[in-house]
């Protein structure tokens, strides 16, 4: 039957479950589930389901297809693709008509149910995969060893492994001029207070720790620092995993002379070892120097005039 409602006309469905229309106006088809609207086509042919304004939303050329409104936040809307446990589930993205190639997935967002992992496309190409235990592999994505892999650790805290097949990795840095930018930012308080960096230039490259006069108070001179600095013992050893010898000084002994330099491992010594900032010990090492000039100078005055007596 057809129902006239204004201007528009509700060609409308009797059923089971209630009663379904079309409504035709305005150039435009809706879809009405009861009296309510439910999808609509407009008349550039842009679709809004559970939206009657999908040529409002402009943004990033995506108005095509619009699902949801803003209208209910108890009412959620979203799009559900179903795939089996041994099936994939995909929104792809192509430039050709369809000719059953790679082509037709240029970019693609697959999830692959028979191992629980999301997988990212980029010209036909599986460049990024994030697997069940959390894992983020970008352009090295096929075995255990991923080219950047990101992984939660115990106690809330993540890290971050660059490797390729070889074993190797790196992350670059790239100055195009000759003014120095920040490589790296290390921030505090939501990124507000930068507390330290790794500047570089088109030449060089500065690891810099914060020692701005206008962040510091109650500034006066140091104390003598060789007695401290006698006090570090600098040891011989080898490294258990590479038998490799080496000199250098041991964290928990540090700490007891310098604990600035020392940062407090956890239990397990592979995934947070006691760890030592040897830059830490250059201020009191500058210090020590001066005070060893000091007596230096003291004694050579001392010696002229012994010799010239």
């Amino acid at each position: 039957m057809v129902v006239l409602l204004g201007n528009n006309a509700i060609i409308a469905v009797n059923d089971i479950g209630g009663e379904v229309g079309l409504g035709l106006g305005g150039n435009t088809i809706e879809f009405y589930t009861g009296t309510t609207e439910r999808m609509r086509i407009d008349s550039s042919g842009r679709v809004g389901i559970f939206n009657s304004s999908a040529v409002n939303y402009s943004g990033a050329g995506a108005r095509s297809l619009v699902v949801g409104s803003n209208s209910s936040a108890s009412d959620p809307h979203g799009i559900t693709i179903v795939g089996g446990s041994s099936s994939t589930s995909n929104l792809a993205f192509t430039d050709n008509a369809g000719d059953g190639s790679a082509n037709d997935y240029r970019g693609l967002f697959q999830y692959f149910h028979p191992d629980d992992s999301l997988r990212v496309f980029v010209a036909s190409t599986e460049r990024m995969r994030i697997n069940s235990s959390g894992c983020l592999g970008i352009n090295n994505v096929g075995d255990t060893q991923h080219a950047m892999r990101v992984q939660a650790l115990s106690g809330g805290r993540c890290a971050a492994w660059l490797i390729n097949n070889s074993g190797l990795g790196h992350v670059t840095a790239n100055s195009s001029g000759t003014a120095s930018y920040d490589a790296w930012a290390f921030t505090t308080s939501g990124g507000s207070t930068q507390v330290g960096g790794i500047v570089i230039n088109a030449t060089t490259t500065n690891f810099n720790t914060t020692s701005d006069e206008r962040l510091k108070e109650n500034i006066v001179n140091a104390e003598s620092q060789l007695e401290k600095i006698k006090n570090i013992q600098i040891r011989e050893f080898d490294w258990k995993t590479t038998n490799e010898h080496d000199i250098g000084v041991i964290a928990q002994e540090l700490e007891n002379v310098y604990s600035g330099a020392v940062t407090v491992g956890g239990d397990n010594e592979h995934e947070r070892p006691y760890s030592v900032d040897y830059s830490k010990l250059v201020a009191p090492l500058i210090k020590a120097v001066q005070e060893q000039q000091v007596l230096i100078e003291q004694l050579q005055a001392r010696l002229e005039i012994l010799e010239n007596a």
